[in-house]
């Protein structure tokens, strides 16, 4: 491992941070929506051009979400999930998601968290996004409640996928304009045409 390749993972900006053993260990998504790994800065750039849209559909947008703690915002996240077809094996998403979640907080700051898990319960990268009706505790790394919760799940070798929506996600969250529209919507028809106006 070089010092460069060090170097450059401690200077990500920490955006989006997790580990999967196809990254050799942790990764970080920074601004430029690049991933730092252990072994230096991969970029993808296929993330600017992919499209959450893509992924997730009205159905699985919702505005606002009922939960009022971490735990059950992603329960009822994985239920959106279930309810729309998106996934075939609710417990095994859940578990997953929930086992991530327990390893290290996903909530990356700016008032955004990203939940996120692979597993045999998907055979396809899918998406659900919600804004809680209050914003909640999700040991975020700012110390700040979250506003907004994106959760992605994908089969275990989807890992190229998964990390581009990721870094997605990371650069619509540095858009100023995008998370004051974020803030104003009040339903999930609101979240969802902001999404794709500002993938258009």
């Amino acid at each position: 491992m070089t010092g460069r390749a060090l170097d450059a993972f401690a200077g990500a900006s920490n955006l989006v941070e997790s580990s999967h053993a196809a990254f050799g260990g942790w990764f970080r998504v920074d601004s430029a929506g690049r991933v730092a790994t252990l072994g230096g800065f991969t970029d993808f750039a296929d993330s600017a051009a992919m499209k959450l849209t893509d992924i997730l559909t009205l159905e699985c947008t919702r505005v606002p979400l009922a939960a009022k703690d971490k735990i059950s915002a992603i329960t009822e996240m994985v239920d959106m999930l279930a309810a729309a077809g998106r996934i075939s094996d609710r417990e095994t998403v859940l578990k997953a998601v929930l086992d991530r979640e327990r390893n290290l907080s996903t909530g990356i700051g700016k008032g955004l968290a990203v939940p996120h898990g692979k597993c045999r319960g998907c055979d396809k990268l899918v998406m659900a996004i919600a804004k809680p009706a209050s914003p909640l505790e999700f040991d975020s790394k700012d110390g700040e409640p979250v506003k907004i919760i994106a959760l992605l799940v994908s089969p275990p070798d989807k890992t190229g996928p998964h990390i581009q929506a990721l870094a997605r996600i990371s650069r619509l969250m540095l858009t100023d304009t995008f998370r004051v529209a974020v803030a104003s919507a009040t339903t999930s028809e609101q979240l969802w045409d902001i999404i794709k106006k500002h993938e258009a």
